[in-house]
């Protein structure tokens, strides 16, 4: 008898529970959501997230609050969020750093795949190499050329091991097989300075930052790591069209801990999905070279992949340059 009236007790429990999980996801949210940004306020980053989040708070009807936990190459506040409760309240939005960490860092105390889930695309561009005037050839082909006849090394700044200014540099010498050395920086900025300045030849940045400083007779642009060209720099060359390797998407992703219920992970894509409705993001995103991820990508599915391919093709990357974190 005693173990009958437990057993009814415990199926009682399941059921409750069984019925409370859609009820809560319904009536998600109910309190503010913390974003995590894992970069420092200021950042490309930091502004999709800014951006996102007014759009998603209106919709709702909830504060989407940023916090900024920069540090150890993004993972920090990756490990924050994969930590946090599965219950859509702490999200997390991150770019392909997250992807390249699993190869960086072997210590990194979470698997990505199996700890984070999407919760959807948020935007795409592309790099551009820049290189400091005064370089010979106006294309990236002529300018390695001319390294190899004359038996020079090209210099290539970029901000630090495990950036995307890093992976842009070692896919260069491996498509062109460029003679360059990869010079690292603490950051993007004292990178593209010495290029300005003529301490090194070559580095990668955004593209609102490669026209802005073309357009300023500061440096020279030799091609963009995708397949598009830039409308705002119609001579700057997409790079992946004759070098495939050097289609090199920078994304931004927003991401839940796994466990995180499908009717709150589906309420957080919504919210998303009409941010990209609001001209104010899109004129943010347009204004940093991105854009928003066709419309049949914008389900969470589509941020869940996007990861798995990213670390296996940013894992490759590492693996084949022997790319150490710093």
């Amino acid at each position: 008898m005693k173990m009958r009236v437990l057993a009814q007790a415990g199926l009682l429990v399941a059921a409750v529970a069984c019925w409370a999980l859609p009820a809560t996801a319904q009536n998600f949210p109910q309190r503010p959501i913390t974003m995590i940004v894992p970069f420092a306020a200021g950042g490309g980053t930091d502004a999709v997230g800014r951006a996102i989040a007014e759009t998603m708070s209106a919709n709702l009807g909830q504060t989407v609050v940023i916090e900024n936990a920069g540090g150890g190459g993004g993972t920090i506040g990756a490990l924050r969020a994969a930590r946090a409760a599965p219950d859509g309240y702490t999200i997390l939005l991150h770019q392909p750093g997250l992807a390249a960490a699993v190869a960086l860092y072997p210590k990194f105390g979470i698997d990505p795949e199996k700890d984070l889930v999407g919760v959807g695309l948020v935007n795409v561009g592309s790099l551009m190499i820049v290189g400091r005037q005064g370089l010979q050839g106006d294309t990236l082909r002529d300018l390695v050329e001319a390294a190899k006849k004359s038996g020079k090394r090209l210099t290539f700044g970029h901000p630090g091991a495990g950036s995307m200014g890093h992976f842009c540099g070692a896919l260069m010498q491996q498509a062109l097989k460029a003679p360059v050395d990869l010079v690292p920086y603490r950051g993007g900025g004292p990178a593209m300075a010495d290029a300005i300045a003529g301490h090194i030849d070559l580095t990668c940045v955004g593209l609102n930052f490669g026209v802005e400083q073309m357009e300023a007779g500061k440096l020279k642009g030799y091609g963009i790591t995708g397949r598009e060209p830039f409308a705002p720099a119609p001579k700057v060359e997409p790079l992946a069209i004759a070098y495939p390797d050097l289609d090199l998407p920078y994304w931004h992703a927003l991401f839940a801990p796994a466990g995180t219920p499908k009717p709150v992970i589906d309420r957080l894509n919504e919210a998303l999905r009409k941010s990209f409705t609001d001209p104010r993001v899109l004129k943010i995103f347009d204004s940093n070279g991105m854009s928003v991820y066709p419309e049949a990508q914008h389900g969470p599915d589509a941020a869940t992949k996007l990861l798995a391919s990213e670390i296996k093709r940013l894992g490759d990357v590492v693996r084949a340059h022997n790319i150490q974190a710093q």
